[in-house]
């Protein structure tokens, strides 16, 4: 082979070698490019959550600072309130209950009492029916 041929296969393997490393250079820089991208959206989420605490903590100290403020005596007195409502709503639901049974027991003893009127009237019925009966063979015999 001449020089220049082999100059020529010299300058082709360092091209396909230079070839090979910009490949690599390239998947590598594409992976740092989706990096990036991920380290944005981690970034972003880590922002709004800084907001959100943030505003946690804010509404938190107004909180403390409300109780502060009311006191303990205070405090003590609303959940006595809430007690006594508690204890009130209690006390009409047993009141409705019974109210309610009374007048369940009330409607089975009016139900009864239709029955036993409705059973009467029909015996009363079959009776006058039963008494006819000859009255009525009288008549039309003749």
């Amino acid at each position: 082979m001449s020089d220049s041929s082999e100059q020529f296969l010299t300058a082709e393997q360092a091209a396909i070698k230079v070839l090979a490393d910009l490949e690599r250079l390239k998947s590598e820089i594409e992976g740092y490019a989706e990096a990036r991208v991920q380290l944005d959206v981690a970034g972003q989420r880590l922002e709004s959550l800084v907001r959100k605490t943030e505003s946690l903590a804010s509404t938190t100290i107004e909180n403390v600072q409300a109780l502060n403020k009311m006191g303990m005596p205070e405090i003590l007195d609303r959940l006595k309130g809430i007690g006594e409502a508690v204890e009130s709503l209690q006390l009409a639901h047993t009141t409705l209950q019974d109210a309610t049974s009374v007048s369940a027991e009330s409607h089975r003893k009016m139900l009864r009492t239709i029955t036993m009127v409705a059973v009467a009237a029909a015996v009363f019925a079959l009776a006058a029916a039963v008494v006819s009966l000859p009255v009525v063979q009288a008549m039309l015999a003749s």
